[in-house]
């Protein structure tokens, strides 16, 4: 039985709309009494700075710079023609020189969050992330667009694998809005990403009972209680997710997995052939399938599947080691072994795939085959007692070597 991370060009998706957005919703202004120490804007430099805003909000970015230029010569002080500027440049993919401007209008106007947040975003342009994050911190210090800034630091920290600060940055948010059903689903993901798979899951179940869940985010809810062997609940998350994405064959799919950990297998057949007729170049479905058939007592079918699969991808393991599992559940071991072998080959140490064959080999009156795979098993565990139940199997097998040669 599925990131959490925020892609950049998401965060730069929202770039665009913030400017376009703030440079729209931040007229001109008058001076004010706490401003005084600024020099005040000529007239001609506004005329300039605005015309700037209008002209890159028409797509005419090259003249919108020439613009912002002739105010900026007029007023080299007027910190919103550099931010206009700044914003021009940015859209152009001239990040240094966005960079550069942003600078000077927070050096001249240290006061106006706005121009922060623009230089937070260009930083995300470059892959400046350090920087993007110090500037983020700021705005949000700032109690400036806090949720829109705190979104973007816990993207940051994702991007740099950074789980630990994420979370404990979604925990201070959600305190303060506690309603927003989007903090517990992040919290639930990177707890997750954590291997905290209780906390992942007790997360994600709030965040479905405050907003809509999307597809992927059950999938993840379902795959968490899957790891915890909540089975029951797992099956009922996959059901309703069926309700959204009907013909999903991995749904199917995950749904008989579940089926068969609760040994419901007629119930897991159904779900294993529905995915199978939505998607039939999936050999997985037909390997889970031969699973649920062997255990309701149709070997037969079973094989039947199990080749169906081989022939699907002859390069899966776990298909043979199957197989040869129930070839020799029928006493058909000398079919069984080959299968084996074939397992093996695919993978060397494939335990699963050893236990069975020194069975078969011991049923096959192959003991001396079988001693050697016992005592290759012991080599493999690292756990102890394992170790020593496989070399008192292939002590015994070798007296029953030295008994028969007597």
């Amino acid at each position: 039985m599925t990131g959490l991370r925020t892609s950049t060009s998401l965060l730069l998706s929202s770039l665009i709309w913030l400017w376009a957005f703030s440079l729209e919703a931040q007229p001109v202004l008058p001076i004010t009494h706490e401003q005084q120490h600024l020099r005040i804007p000529q007239p001609k430099a506004v005329h300039y700075s605005n015309l700037c805003a209008f002209l890159r909000r028409k797509g005419d970015l090259y003249a919108a710079v020439q613009s912002c230029k002739q105010s900026i010569a007029l007023n080299p002080n007027y910190a919103e023609s550099r931010n206009n500027l700044a914003v021009a440049y940015a859209l152009l993919k001239q990040s240094q020189q966005a960079i550069q401007s942003f600078k000077v209008a927070i050096a001249i106007a240290p006061h106006v969050p706005l121009y922060r947040l623009n230089l937070a975003y260009t930083f995300l342009q470059v892959e400046q992330l350090d920087e993007a994050l110090t500037e983020f911190k700021i705005c949000a210090l700032a109690g400036y667009q806090t949720a829109k800034v705190t979104d973007q630091i816990i993207a940051i920290y994702l991007k740099k694998d950074n789980y630990e600060l994420a979370l404990s940055t979604l925990q201070e948010a959600r305190v303060l809005n506690p309603s927003n059903g989007s903090y517990p689903l992040q919290m639930g993901k990177i707890y997750a990403r954590l291997g905290r798979n209780e906390l992942a899951v007790d997360a994600l179940e709030q965040s479905f009972r405050l907003t809509e869940s999307a597809p992927g985010d059950l999938r993840l809810v379902a795959k968490l209680n899957f790891r915890l062997n909540r089975f029951e609940r797992a099956v009922d998350i996959l059901q309703r997710l069926l309700q959204k994405e009907a013909n999903d064959a991995q749904i199917y799919n995950d749904l008989g997995v579940n089926l068969m950990r609760l040994q419901r297998f007629s119930e897991a057949v159904q779900a294993f052939e529905k995915s199978i007729a939505l998607n039939d170049k999936n050999p997985n479905p037909r390997i889970n399938l031969a699973g649920a058939l062997d255990r309701l007592g149709n070997p037969s079918q079973a094989e039947a599947r199990y080749r169906e699969a081989m022939d699907l991808d002859g390069t899966i393991p776990e298909v043979y080691n199957n197989l040869a599992v129930t070839l020799a559940n029928q006493k058909r071991y000398s079919d069984a072994l080959p299968m084996l072998q074939r397992a093996l080959t695919l993978r060397t140490n494939y335990t699963d795939a050893l236990q069975n064959m020194a069975v078969v080999l011991v049923q096959l009156k192959r003991l001396d085959e079988a001693q050697s795979t016992y005592l290759k098993l012991s080599s493999l565990s690292t756990d102890s007692v394992e170790q020593a139940q496989f070399n008192q199997l292939a002590r015994r097998l070798e007296r029953l070597q030295t008994e028969q040669n007597r």
